[in-house]
């Protein structure tokens, strides 16, 4: 597992230690590199404006499961991101 926490990393680091089982990332993009999916568990500013192209092309599965809502569901499915706002019902797609 890889985690980006802006605001959080010293108290992260000193809670966990060095694991091998979590990796601390320096930058939002580095914690998208070499993973399955990306899961969104703050809704800080610096997560509000993202480069979906990049993380599409970043992940290795087009993933966002999202904790707080903060993306609206047709946006990030136009960059051909599957998305899955927790707590959130999705419009239902007729084929």
């Amino acid at each position: 597992m890889q985690a980006f926490n802006l605001k959080a990393m010293c108290k992260a680091e000193s809670l966990y230690g060095q694991r091998k089982d979590l990796q601390l990332t320096k930058t939002q993009e580095s914690a998208l590199i070499s993973v399955d999916v990306l899961m969104i568990i703050t809704e800080w500013q610096e997560f509000r404006v993202p480069n979906f192209d990049k993380i599409a092309d970043i992940l290795k599965y087009p993933v966002i499961f999202d904790g707080r809502n903060l993306y609206n569901p047709n946006t990030v499915a136009a960059h051909g991101i599957d998305y899955f706002p927790i707590g959130r019902e999705l419009p239902k797609f007729h084929n």
